[in-house]
């Protein structure tokens, strides 16, 4: 049994499709504040540790480069007793030191560039790091935000729905089951939009564990970018040369550092001298003694044995580097594909959001026109939320597979600014 004619045009107004007034806001790229996030990069403790461990990395640049070895002093005073002479005072001084062979003092400070250098690109991938971390926490409460707003503007919706044509059922203008309906889907949408209002609370405090200050509820945002153009096999460019990744230059600089060390130990299979200089006085200073000395260690099967282990290190160190290149290359890969996927993804599900809302706006008219039953006009309705909820997840997905894209290989990504078409949602 349906409704009479005049009940649905009296009706007709609240079956209104979602987000209308969402796509009349201010659209920008669905993005964390730039300050906040750079507040929030600093506030990261992985990021202050990385901080001072190239801070620690420095000193020992610096006593790498002044080498091993110290002046050392050393005094010493005795007395001699003699049964025909007596006793006489003496007294002896010496000052020594290591010497580098030379090559050895160019390679120490080759190693203490490089040590330097791999904490830089260790803060570096800290970095990226935090800030993949922020953006997965951001994008999170953001999906958790648009869920509760849709649902809420759903449960509205269906509350003024159920208000209405109670009013008509009251005045015998309406049938007991469309009653019955209005309510039973007034219930359902505010069951879902408290269920998501916890959801979205949830989201935001775990985000105020990263990005403090910052909100996530955003009214509408641009297209998603463009995807980035695929990368050839092992993430090569077109000229053959090796896609940058800035997660790989800690491996390369290790790799190189331990090929430094091989060489370092290989040269310490001679041994550095240690040179000296003594003076003494002995018989109560009757007689003065000076002279230099050298001294070379002995031992060359555990030098050998030392040079032996520094090479191994240095081929494993060269293994991890090919290790990481190839699982670079293939994240490399999958983010590319991640982000075509989601782009092509969003932009299906678009058309098939402004398709299911035309349908709820022809199943609407055909309510009016007493040609619809109201459960046939609730489902259309429905179907035109869910598919503006999933086209908002797929605009989302994209975003963020963006971002995630451009945190980790900087300026080599489609940035924020990708496709400035129309409006997500509109």
């Amino acid at each position: 049994m349906t409704a009479p004619r005049g009940h649905r045009r009296a009706a007709l107004p609240l079956l209104v499709v979602l987000l209308g007034g969402v796509a009349a806001a201010q659209a920008t790229p669905p993005l964390p504040p730039a300050e906040l996030l750079q507040r929030a990069l600093d506030a990261d403790p992985g990021l202050r540790a990385a901080l001072a461990r190239r801070t620690e990395a420095e000193s020992a640049a610096r006593l790498t480069t002044l080498g091993p070895y110290a002046w050392q002093l050393t005094a010493e005073a005795a007395q001699r007793r003699t049964t025909a002479a007596g006793t006489f005072d003496e007294w002896g001084t010496a000052l020594q030191r290591g010497v580098r062979l030379p090559g050895k003092a160019a390679l120490d400070r080759d190693l203490a560039r490089l040590e330097v250098a791999q904490s830089e690109a260790e803060l570096g991938v800290a970095r990226r790091r935090a800030q993949v971390a922020v953006l997965e926490d951001w994008f999170a409460c953001v999906r958790a935000s648009q869920r509760a707003r849709l649902a809420q503007a759903d449960a509205d919706d269906a509350e003024r729905i159920a208000a209405a044509v109670g009013a008509r059922r009251r005045a015998g203008d309406a049938a007991r089951l469309d009653a019955a309906l209005a309510e039973a889907e007034a219930a359902s949408s505010g069951a879902e939009a408290g269920s998501a209002r916890s959801s979205a609370v949830a989201a935001a405090r775990v985000l105020a564990t990263r990005l403090e200050g910052a909100s996530c509820e955003l009214e509408a945002w641009d297209d998603p970018p463009a995807a980035a153009p695929p990368a050839g096999a092992g993430a090569a460019g077109g000229d053959g040369r090796e896609l940058a990744d800035p997660s790989l230059a800690p491996f390369a600089l290790a790799a190189e550092r331990a090929a430094r060390e091989a060489e370092r130990a290989r040269q310490d299979r001679w041994p550095d001298p240690t040179l000296g200089a003594r003076y003494s006085s002995e018989f109560g200073g009757a007689e003065k003694v000076g002279g230099v000395s050298i001294s070379v260690p002995l031992g060359a099967r555990r030098r050998s044995a030392e040079a032996a282990r520094a090479r191994a290190s240095a081929e494993v160190a060269g293994a991890e580097l090919d290790a990481a290149r190839a699982a670079a290359g293939r994240e490399r890969v999958v983010l590319q594909a991640e982000l075509a996927r989601a782009r092509a993804a969003w932009a299906r599900l678009a058309e098939a959001a402004r398709l299911q809302e035309d349908a709820a706006q022809l199943a609407r008219r055909a309510f009016d026109l007493g040609e619809l039953a109201l459960s046939e006009a609730l489902l259309q309705r429905r179907s035109a939320l869910r598919a503006r909820l999933a086209e908002r997840e797929a605009a989302l997905d994209a975003w963020q597979a963006a971002a995630l894209y451009e945190a980790r290989y900087g300026g080599s990504a489609p940035g924020p600014q990708g496709t400035p078409g129309a409006r997500a949602g509109s």
